[in-house]
């Protein structure tokens, strides 16, 4: 055939040269078009070392300093992938042969076994999280702006779209103009086994919601882990055995749904607990304490949080209540003094904040405490609202005696602290003589642990 013939004649030692080349694994910058084609999957090493994976939907194109990509990888929306485009560019091969292994795009046929098998394990984690999760992290952030350690998060696809929809609309790849398209359009969130390839060109980050920083973070798939449940913390806990055993009870039934309903559906199920007493006795621990024995995230929020306005604070508390129900977590108000004191004619505006709030607690049905730091009268109509109200007693020396040695046992359990605790065992009691509170006994141990560090010292009884 005569095109054939010519292509021969004028193109063949071309190819056979870069074929030779592809053979060793090597390219040249002649060639470097003959190492992409359309519907290939290839290898991105982004700047900081992160891989992703995309399929190329054209030909490389070289421009004068740099070569250009064109293609598309998958996005999750919380109910299905969805392909996204992409564009990629790496600076022009160096003169003579290059390892294509070492291009920083290269296809995946030639690519290191090791990117290959972490792409793999990336994308079975992310489609692990593309339902609600919860999870530990340590690492940066995807904009490497914070380093992160043991910190938890809930990953919610779903949820964090319908709460960024008006901003983060993404172009969706228009497959209809590539002729070299076999990949699906979309994938269902019910797909347990994925087609073939599919798993490593998933997002190499999903967004998680920080409890303590009560904001959406950007994290990185390969650095999420299981999370590991702290029971110790409530073994741990200074306070009255009875007291101990009734708190246990009423999480373990709640948290089997073991419940008794109300005559208006969805009404009244929730447990909701109060802890009022002086500060430093161990309200906030309690709250810490019960969320790692249910298993459950602790979601806490204080009253600076939702704010002074009425239909700002119904709006921000329907918000945290209804995430609070369908992440199923141990919702902590810390210091609610505000809401918790009884109405007066004299301050109308908190009477509408109590108004509020008692309307929205009313249709709650997961775990809810309440801390105040006052004992004095609270709003009757709290009283047929809370499950059961535990008073803190100001801290006894026994009390105080069991505080201390409960940090005294953290400290030995950690590796990283040089300390002599036979000194301390023996000044145990001249030290819970010391009329303190939970919180200053902490403070006073931390501040003693930085000063034997600062003088490369042992902690002991005289630090």
């Amino acid at each position: 055939m005569p095109l054939l013939s010519f292509i021969e004649d004028n193109y063949g030692q071309e190819y056979k040269e870069a074929d030779e080349l592809l053979k060793d694994g090597c390219i040249t910058a002649e060639h470097i078009t003959k190492l992409f084609k359309p519907n290939h999957v290839v290898i991105n090493r982004r700047a900081g070392g992160t891989l992703e994976a995309c399929v190329l939907d054209s030909y490389a194109e070289v421009e004068k300093d740099r070569v250009d990509f064109g293609g598309w990888s998958w996005q999750y929306d919380g109910n299905e992938l969805f392909r996204k485009s992409w564009t990629g560019k790496m600076n022009r091969v160096a003169e003579g042969r290059t390892p294509i292994v070492d291009l920083p795009i290269h296809p995946i046929k030639f690519a290191r076994a090791a990117d290959i098998e972490a792409l793999e394990t990336r994308g079975r984690q992310f489609w692990d999280m593309r339902d609600q999760v919860y999870k530990c992290y340590t690492g940066w952030d995807k904009s490497r702006s914070y380093y992160y350690i043991d910190a938890r998060f809930m990953v919610d696809v779903s949820s964090y779209q319908l709460m960024h929809r008006a901003g983060t609309s993404h172009p969706r790849y228009d497959w209809t103009l590539s002729p070299f398209d076999k990949w699906p359009t979309r994938i269902d969130r019910s797909e347990e086994n994925l087609p073939p390839g599919t798993i490593m060109l998933l997002p190499a980050t999903i967004y998680g919601f920080s409890f303590q920083e009560k904001k959406w973070v950007n994290l990185n798939v390969e650095n999420f882990f299981p999370v590991n449940w702290n029971k110790k913390a409530f073994e741990r806990l200074v306070l009255d055995p009875k007291t101990k055993e009734m708190i246990y009870a009423l999480v373990d039934v709640q948290s089997s749904a073991e419940k008794m309903d109300d005559i208006i559906k969805g009404k009244g199920n929730g447990l909701i607990v109060l802890l009022h007493g002086s500060p430093g006795t161990g309200k906030t621990l309690t709250a810490e304490s019960v969320a790692e024995i249910a298993e459950k995230p602790l979601y806490r929020v204080t009253c600076g949080d939702i704010g002074t306005d009425a239909k700002e604070v119904e709006d921000y508390l329907q918000t945290v209540l209804h995430l609070g129900k369908i992440w199923d977590c141990v919702l902590l108000l810390d210091e609610a003094d505000v809401f918790l004191e009884e109405r007066t004619m004299a301050d109308l505006q908190r009477n509408s904040l109590v108004t509020v709030f008692l309307r929205v607690l009313e249709y709650y049905e997961g775990i809810l405490m309440l801390t105040s730091n006052r004992v004095g009268t609270f709003d009757e109509a709290f009283k047929s609202r809370i499950q059961v109200a535990i008073h803190y007693d100001n801290l006894s020396k026994k009390a105080r005696k069991a505080i201390w040695r409960n940090f005294f046992d953290m400290i030995e359990d950690s590796p990283q602290e040089d300390v002599n605790m036979p000194e301390l065992e023996r000044r145990l009691d001249e030290l819970a003589a010391e009329e303190m509170n939970g919180r200053q006994i902490r403070n006073a141990l931390r501040t003693a642990r930085q000063l034997a560090k600062h003088r490369n010292e042992r902690l002991t009884g005289r630090t």
